[in-house]
Order: structure tokens, then sequence, then C-alpha cells
């Protein structure tokens, strides 16, 4: 029987929750006393020998439904194309590159990623490089004003201690432009993760696979 790959991933994912449910929803042993004929819950052997053996022959039929399912839709997707911004991809490659970018293991989510975490190490270093410059600065004009009866810093003092300690704050280092950079890379990569949903969804719309 023929059905698009839509209507294949909509059962496929039913029956997973028919054959969760069904093995968890079943004892597939019990016991009686050997004077009864009903197990410990009091029903009959006959009836749960039926269940037993009913429900487990339903579970492996879904099984093998669920392994056909998804392995017509694997040969599907290893053959069927899309295009991405003018790139040709099967269908199995651009899964793959959306579980990368999920995994943050895609090269770009990665290096995204680096950035973000390289950024946000040296602006806290340079924060924490630059409070303890102005205790410094405030320790020493506290220095300053102990020693006179002035309640205020001179300009020439404030001055002075500003030359002492204004080569110690720290400067940023960014060749790259690294917050433009993260910007553009968070927009490419989300732009690529709605592209390639998006043609992977029309696909499947319209591929059509058979199925025993």
């Amino acid at each position: 029987m023929q059905m698009l790959i839509t209507q294949a991933l909509d059962e496929r994912d039913l029956l997973a929750k028919k054959i969760k449910d069904a093995i968890s929803g079943q004892e597939f042993v019990s016991y009686k006393l050997k004077k009864r004929d009903v197990d410990h819950n009091n029903c009959p052997v006959e009836k749960i020998t039926e269940d037993i053996k009913s429900t487990y022959q339903s579970i492996t039929d879904m099984m093998k439904r669920y392994c056909t399912i998804i392995q017509k839709i694997a040969e599907s997707n290893a053959i069927t194309k899309i295009t991405v911004d003018g790139q040709e991809m099967s269908i199995s490659a651009a899964i793959s590159i959306l579980k990368d970018i999920k995994n943050g293991t895609y090269f770009e989510a990665r290096l995204l990623n680096k950035l973000i975490s390289d950024s946000g190490n040296i602006l806290n270093y340079m924060k924490r490089n630059d409070n303890t410059v102005d205790s410094n600065k405030q320790v020493m004009l506290n220095g300053i004003l102990s020693k006179s009866d002035s309640k205020k810093a001179t300009d020439d003092e404030i001055a002075a201690v500003n030359k002492v300690n204004d080569g110690d704050y720290a400067e940023l280092i960014d060749p790259l432009g690294i917050l433009d950079k993260i910007k553009e890379l968070k927009v490419r990569t989300s732009d690529l993760q709605s592209k390639i949903l998006s043609a992977i969804k029309i696909s499947n719309a319209t591929t059509v696979i058979e199925i025993d």
C-alpha cells in the first residue's frame, strides 16, 4: 500500500505509543493456587492465558509494522533530495544536520557556543579586573585623605591616583567584532534550521512510499 511520508510518520508515532502502552499495561505471567482455576486476582486461568497470548501477538505484530515503517522512511530519506540555500542534500543528511545543531556538535553551532563562552569569560574577567582597579584607586584616595585635613581630594591628587592606576584597566582585544559574529551565527543557524524543517515538511507531504 502507498502512503505519504507524513502519514507514515503519524502511524509510526501512534504505533510507538500503542506498543509502550500495551507492554506496560499487561502482566505476562501470573500464578494461582493448585486447587483453584483462577489466579491471585481471581481472573480465570483460561482468560489470562488468552489475554497474554493475544497481547503478546499484538505487540509483536505492531513492532514488526513499526520496524517496516521506519525502514521505509529511512530508505526514502536516503534518496529523497531537498535544496536548502542552493545546496542539494538528502533528507537523511538534513536530519543529521538538525540533530547536530540541537546537540551543539554542528560546526557552526560549536563555533557559536565557543564564541559565546569566550566572550562571556573575558568580559567577566575584565569586570573583575576593573573592579579591583577601582578598589585600589579608592584605597589610595582614602590614604591621601587620611593624611590631609581636607575631606575631599584635590584635582591634582585625583589625577595622580588615576595616572598610577589607569593603565591597569582591562582593554578588550576583539579583532573579529565577536558580538556581531555571535549575532550573525545565531541568525544563520536559526535560519538554517527553519529552512531545513520547512523543506523536509514540504517533501514529507509530497513523497509517497510503498509499505506492504
